[in-house]
């Protein structure tokens, strides 16, 4: 029997329990031995997990490794196959540099937006690596590259990961400029509400116009609406992704409000985006997932800082226990029952452990 699916979500509830346990002794103890203490074993099992190779399109990276990478439209993924291709490199191999590259990734963006880190890797490797580094790994490539940007302090360095990274994935266009919108509605001094209204009303209105302008730039965009497998094409048939948006609004909003903390603030606005995203790609399962999940991608750091800031503005004992386990036991919770994260993992199960 393959144990790894349980072993994985074993690891996962206990992950959640030290990103609360990291902050509760925030302050009290070495909180380097604690870091380590606490996401070691995680990251262990993450990384046994990318080394492991199946999921959603495993088979086409495996053709695209070979030499066959004709099909694939994104220039910069194409490249690094036939990189990794001329070395020798086997994909498992390639799946572990990448899931090296990716804890790297989300240190370094996690320093930069001064977020927890046992939180943030937690909830990353809890739901991220769930849904896209085990089934979509080329999007969790994407996203490693961009945390690397967003961690650059020189605007140049930054366009060269962001560029890359759209090379790799172009599914990562929606994050840029959501991200981009919500700061300059953040820094905006007048017509905040509109400039976030705005473009939420006019995906609502324009996403048939949005889908049929793209089915000619990318033919993999009728494939995917009329994708019978696991019901990609139908409409959405859960709305339990909605919760965990809002939730993660409500713990940003929560501490912009007692801290002022502009940062708590944009992701309020992304997460707004994010949940805009799903409903109005609601008729195509597979869009509404996947991209209000990239929209989201960045809530594992959104969640580690507005906790933080928290943490720094609150000083009573009963909020470093009660508010760091609520929130944290919170999002477990909302994460374990979205539609597909365990289901994604198990019907991996098979080839997980193969090799």
């Amino acid at each position: 029997m393959n144990s790894f699916p349980d072993l994985f979500y074993t690891a996962a509830v206990f992950a959640a329990i030290a990103a609360a346990l990291a902050v509760c002794i925030q302050g009290r103890t070495d909180r380097h031995a604690a870091v380590v203490a606490l996401t070691w074993p995680l990251m262990l099992v993450y990384l046994i997990g990318m080394h492991r190779v199946g999921g959603v399109d495993f088979d086409s990276y495996e053709t695209y490794l070979s030499g066959d990478t004709q099909r694939d439209p994104d220039i910069g993924y194409r490249l690094l196959m036939q990189l990794a291709n001329s070395l020798g490199m086997q994909l498992s191999e390639i799946l572990l540099v990448q899931g090296l590259f990716t804890l790297g990734a989300v240190y370094l963006l996690s320093r930069k937006l001064q977020s927890d880190f046992v939180i943030t890797i937690a909830l990353y490797i809890l739901h991220a690596a769930v849904v896209r580094d085990f089934s979509q790994s080329r999007a969790a490539l994407a996203l490693a590259i961009y945390f690397v940007g967003l961690a650059q302090s020189r605007r140049s360095l930054y366009l060269v990961f962001t560029l890359l990274a759209v090379s790799v994935h172009l599914t990562l266009v929606p994050l840029v400029l959501t991200y981009h919108w919500a700061r300059l509605a953040v820094n905006a001094r007048r017509g905040q509400v509109l400039l976030v209204a705005l473009p939420a009303i006019g995906l609502l209105a324009g996403v048939t116009l949005m889908l049929s302008v793209l089915s000619g730039i990318d033919p993999r965009i009728d494939t995917y609406m009329n994708w019978a497998q696991d019901l990609y094409g139908n409409p959405v048939g859960s709305y339990s992704t909605l919760a965990l948006y809002f939730l993660i609004g409500a713990v940003c909003y929560r501490a912009y409000r007692l801290t002022g903390d502009e940062n708590c603030k944009a992701f309020v606005i992304m997460m707004l985006y994010a949940a805009t995203t799903f409903v109005a790609f609601r008729y195509v399962a597979i869009f509404a997932f996947r991209l209000s999940n990239v929209v989201a991608a960045l809530y594992p750091f959104a969640v580690g800082h507005a906790i933080r800031v928290l943490k720094e503005r609150e000083h009573n004992r009963l909020h470093d226990i009660a508010v760091p386990l609520a929130l944290v036991g919170a999002l477990l919770l909302a994460v374990l029952v979205r539609p597909g994260s365990l289901d994604i993992l198990k019907a991996t199960a098979p080839s997980l452990l193969a090799n």
